[in-house]
């Protein structure tokens, strides 16, 4: 059994990727987060990839960025005007765009602890956090987690990653073959 107080939190390293696509695999979707993406993401200015490790163990991990309300705007399917509304005055943003922790440790608090660490260490380096979450047939994943620590839900967006899938061929977790049919629910947390 996994001891909260024993999971360190740490940039990633590269020796961890096969299994970072392993956790993306099983909770996004087969081919959603590959290698090549995360080489790119860590290789990419003002973007981090955290692990979550319980002796040595990687299990599980978030993908983050920094950024301004454009870069923001230019990177998501949300409206300039419900981005700057929201997060006006409060750049950089911590975008994180993907938080998942190993299939059979979920509902044992890694994902709280992953989120504590993600807001800590957003408060360094911005004034807010933006998130996207997936909400698929089963409901908003995540969102427990969220509400506990205070983040805002701004917006619902269906079939956000209807096209990407079926671009990208991508099999999600909950819909299988592309298309995915399930939204995102974009939340917010003023630092």
């Amino acid at each position: 059994m996994i001891s909260l107080n024993d999971i360190k939190i740490e940039p990633m390293t590269l020796d961890k990727i096969i299994e970072v696509q392993s956790i993306s695999d099983e909770q996004f979707g087969e081919g959603y987060i590959t290698q090549k993406y995360i080489r790119e993401y860590i290789n990419s200015e003002n973007h981090k990839v955290y692990m979550a490790l319980s002796e040595k163990n990687l299990i599980g991990f978030y993908f983050m960025q920094i950024c301004s309300i454009k870069k923001l705007t230019a990177q998501t399917k949300v409206e300039n005007k419900i981005i700057e509304k929201t997060l006006h005055n409060y750049e950089p943003v911590a975008f994180i765009e993907h938080t998942a922790v190993k299939k059979q440790l979920t509902g044992k608090g890694i994902g709280n602890e992953i989120i504590k660490f993600q807001i800590e260490e957003s408060k360094k380096i911005a004034k807010s956090i933006f998130r996207i979450s997936w909400k698929s047939s089963n409901g908003t994943h995540i969102e427990s987690i969220l509400k506990k620590n205070y983040f805002k839900k701004v917006i619902e967006i269906p079939d956000y990653w209807k096209e990407d899938s079926i671009k990208k061929a991508y099999k999600c977790a909950v819909c299988g073959n592309p298309p995915c049919r399930c939204s995102a629910v974009i939340y917010i947390k003023l630092l």
